[in-house]
């Protein structure tokens, strides 16, 4: 290899949108004091970290400099190291991982992360900022309009996203304040480096009453600069917080839902034209062929008392992943078209519009009786568990409600009053249906992984009832699969079905209640022949219970899956 040929390594981007689970497993006494081996697992990969009674108050510090009030179990410096204790505080420590991850919020904080050590964010962390400080830094001195200022940390919620403030230069008369952001490119971006330029042109053309203009907007060799107008009201999401201050404090101190966070109650008439203008918005970019894919309460700017435009309309384009992907990908319907994703979105803003509150669940199938009935209806027609099933309206559906007709959205606050249009290469629409593809296809199969998810936790709280059957069947298991990806081997040894149990009952009996058939019939030989699994001397060939297997990922063509002493461990997807 040459000296100066630069290796070719490829790029591992996680999806931190994944809901993450924290086991504590085990204990150990290490030094007179105890630790906790904790089983992470972020999406479909795990690994394992070490909590000590020293790292757990940090986290709990760091919440509390956010305003974020958890309930941190007591320490005890007498008897800590009894087992009594060691096993009350690993319960107390569980529901305390427990409440913490099973907020949205909290689970996507930094601190968390750093916590879990997933995959080493405190490093990464530090490595954005310092990368995003050099890119921002060289496109604006290319630019030389601007002047950068002051850093915004703990604006928003992606840790891969840096903020700094950015002035005019001194020789502009404008006295507008600018916000510049990077932020590094997802796993679902499809476009070359080489032809980024093509997008760069087109969100640079995009020009509506509702859009939020981009100024400066360039990428780069792994991500992307943008220069837009610093919004002094601060987002959707900060009005309905009442934040006086939206770019001084952080995301977890202005939302976290706590006693300091005060609701505002927004009228009617005003849920109403905000909707109207949301809706006027995307149905200018679905005209366009251009979908948002990232609509969120955090994402529409405030520019009046009865103005909004949308922004982050690049998010889409870069490949990063929404806010609302864990809701994406817990139902069918939602991962099928890029429009059904805009549309559940929409239902979640108006939700939380009409509430003051971030929907905790995929679907509301109890609207509460204050909100209006037409409102209430809008509602249940996009968020219901059966809308999921069936299918959910089309966003000019919408717009033709008598809910909608007769309001007229106020556009005289809006700085882009030009005519709306949007610009585009044969090369970008060439592009654009590969993106939405690439976004279904990685959303259909992160679907098939929690259904299979789903069907695993059923068949375990069906098995724990019996725990003689379960640890049967655990162990088999893998033993099982192994047979039926190598049917050359056409002998195991099997207990016999007239194994006894604790209770006098035997497996064959407790296979066959509630008037299933008899486990010989249903596991006869017959149904799969070239498999000779003989018990032993003088006993019926009998093969693995058939009912109780699961079908995985391999064989609905996604990730594969390997067992791995009795458990289903699934490779990254990403």
């Amino acid at each position: 290899m040459a000296i100066f040929e630069k290796s070719q390594q490829a790029t591992i981007y996680v999806d931190r949108t994944y809901p993450l689970k924290a086991t504590i497993e085990n204990t150990q006494i290490i030094q007179g004091h105890t630790e906790y081996i904790i089983k992470v697992q972020n999406g479909w990969s795990s690994h394992s970290s070490i909590l000590t009674l020293t790292t757990t108050p940090l986290l709990n510090n760091e919440f509390k400099s956010h305003h974020v009030k958890l309930n941190l179990p007591p320490k005890k410096y007498i008897g800590n190291l009894s087992q009594k204790f060691v096993a009350e505080r690993q319960v107390a420590l569980q529901e305390y991982l427990n409440s913490i991850l099973s907020d949205r919020i909290l689970s996507l904080s930094a601190p968390i992360r750093k916590f879990l050590d997933i995959p080493n964010t405190s490093n990464n962390i530090h490595h954005f900022e310092d990368t995003a400080l050099q890119h921002i830094s060289m496109v604006l001195r290319s630019e030389q309009n601007y002047e950068l200022g002051q850093p915004l940390p703990n604006l928003g919620w992606r840790p891969t996203k840096q903020y700094y403030r950015v002035a005019k230069s001194r020789n502009s008369a404008s006295p507008e304040e600018f916000l510049v952001s990077w932020v590094q490119y997802g796993g679902d971006r499809v476009v070359p480096d080489k032809h980024m330029s093509h997008v760069i042109q087109m969100l640079l053309s995009v020009q509506h009453p509702y859009i939020a203009p981009i100024d400066v907007i360039h990428s780069t060799d792994i991500g992307c600069v943008k220069v837009q107008r610093l919004a002094t009201r601060g987002s959707l999401r900060d009005l309905i917080c009442s934040c006086t201050a939206p770019t001084k404090e952080s995301y977890l101190s202005k939302y976290y839902p706590s006693s300091n966070v005060k609701r505002a109650s927004l009228g009617r008439e005003k849920i109403i034209g905000i909707c109207l203008q949301i809706l006027h918005g995307l149905r200018f970019l679905h005209g366009k062929g251009l979908y948002h894919g990232h609509l969120h309460t955090g994402n529409i700017l405030v520019t009046s008392n009865t103005s909004i435009q949308v922004s982050e309309l690049e998010n889409l384009h870069l490949g990063v992943s929404p806010l609302l992907r864990p809701c994406l990908i817990q139902a069918r319907s939602l991962c099928t078209s890029m429009e059904s994703i805009d549309v559940y979105c929409f239902g979640v803003i108006l939700y939380e519009l009409c509430t003051g509150c971030p929907l905790q669940s995929v679907t509301c199938d109890l609207v509460s009786d204050a909100i209006d009935v037409d409102i209430r209806a809008l509602l249940e027609s996009i968020l219901s568990s059966k809308a999921l099933q069936s299918g959910l309206p089309s966003l000019q559906d919408i717009l033709s409600l008598p809910l909608f007709q007769g309001y007229v959205p106020d556009t005289n606050n809006n700085l882009n009053q030009t005519k709306p249009r949007v610009k585009m290469s044969n090369q970008m629409k060439k592009y654009l249906p590969v993106l939405y593809e690439t976004v279904l296809n990685r959303l259909a199969v992160d679907h098939r992984h929690v259904r299979h998810e789903k069907r695993l936790q059923r068949m375990e709280s069906l098995l724990g009832a019996d725990s003689d059957l379960s640890q049967y069947v655990m162990e088999r298991t893998p033993s099982l699969n192994k047979i039926e990806r190598t049917p050359s081997l056409n002998k195991i040894d099997r207990p016999s079905l007239e194994r006894n149990f604790s209770d006098g009952s035997t497996l064959e009996g407790r296979l066959s209640l509630n008037g299933r058939p008899s486990l010989e019939r249903r596991l006869s030989m017959n149904d799969r022949p070239g498999l000779d699994r003989s018990v032993g001397s003088g006993r019926a060939p009998v093969r693995a219970p058939t009912s109780l297997r699961l079908a995985t990922p391999d064989e609905s063509g996604s990730d594969s899956v390997t067992p791995s002493s009795g458990k289903q461990r699934f490779t990254k997807s990403d």
